[in-house]
């Protein structure tokens, strides 16, 4: 498990590093449901707004989870099937179609998400929450932070290993953090990723 965590590590930074650059046009201009109904007030959204959001939003949501579930799955059993000493090239390269089709499907219903936003506020109320949403640390939105963050925990990762320690606790905490990332739940993902590294980064006793 160790060796493994340190296989997809830097592949996940990459790819949470690489999404925020390539994308990073595309990411300003998503409005992802979160931010708009907390904030249904600020926004001065009213009840047929509300009514409206709720109504479209919540298939794609309910579409979304399940997805969000096989993406996980699908993320563990490539995992495990690189951990063998000479993985079936065929059977890896599929399961990580699998799960590329999956990310696929859940950026569409994103999308989706996002252009219902936007038919439904006006053009001032998207300005409000685009600087909500700005205001806001998410993932991947606050690329610098999170990039940080990342290579934080890796460096402190080589040094525990270095130095045979115990990581059980860290990988925990690694684990929550990108079953957080996965759900959007950002800040609880922050948190798990903070967590980890005060862990990391507090004096040896």
């Amino acid at each position: 498990m160790k060796r493994l965590l340190f296989l997809f590590l830097p592949v996940w930074m990459l790819n949470a590093s690489a999404s925020v650059q390539a994308n990073t046009g595309l990411l300003d201009q998503m409005l992802p449901p979160e931010v708009i109904l907390p904030n249904a007030v600020e926004l001065g959204l009213d009840a047929a707004q509300r009514e409206k959001l709720r109504g479209g939003l919540a298939p794609l949501q309910d579409e979304m989870r399940p997805l969000q579930v096989q993406m996980h799955h699908a993320e563990r059993e490539l995992v495990t099937m690189l951990a063998a000493a000479r993985p079936d090239e065929a059977a890896v390269l599929a399961k990580f179609a699998d799960l590329n089709e999956l990310e696929s499907r859940v950026k569409v219903l994103r999308l989706k998400m996002t252009l219902l936003v936007k038919s439904v506020l006006s053009a001032e109320q998207q300005t409000k929450a685009m600087a909500l949403k700005k205001a806001q640390p998410t993932l991947p939105g606050d690329g610098g932070r999170i990039r940080d963050k990342l290579m934080r925990v890796r460096d402190g990762l080589a040094r525990w290993k270095q130095e045979g320690r115990d990581m059980t606790e860290v990988m925990r905490l690694w684990e929550q953090f990108q079953q957080f990332s996965e759900r959007h739940w950002h800040q609880q993902a922050f948190r798990a990723l903070d967590d980890a590294l005060k862990l990391l980064e507090a004096p040896k006793k």
